[in-house]
């Protein structure tokens, strides 16, 4: 059996960028992966805020919803809406 001998030469420039970008490839990857499970928390997050609202709003008697100026039919507009609700009486 013959064997063979390999020799090691310093890579060149091509070669080390190549080599680099190759190794770039996980970590962009890993990004998508990363902003994919981001998206996905948030929108949940968003969910369990609407639902949240809704469940609130429900609650209320029609005489209340009267007196903050909706109407029963227009909560989960409201709830799907990102308007900032949030008032500042000072």
């Amino acid at each position: 059996m013959a064997r063979t001998s390999i020799t090691l030469e310093p890579l060149g420039r091509e070669t080390e960028l190549r080599r680099s970008a190759f190794l770039l490839v996980p970590s962009a990857a890993w990004n998508g992966i990363t902003g994919a499970v981001s998206r996905l928390i948030a929108w949940y997050e968003r969910r369990r805020e609407i639902n949240r609202t809704v469940d609130a709003l429900s609650a209320l008697s029609d005489h209340v919803l009267k007196d903050i100026g909706l109407h029963r039919s227009e909560i989960r507009s409201i709830a799907h809406s990102r308007r900032d609700t949030t008032y500042d009486r000072t």
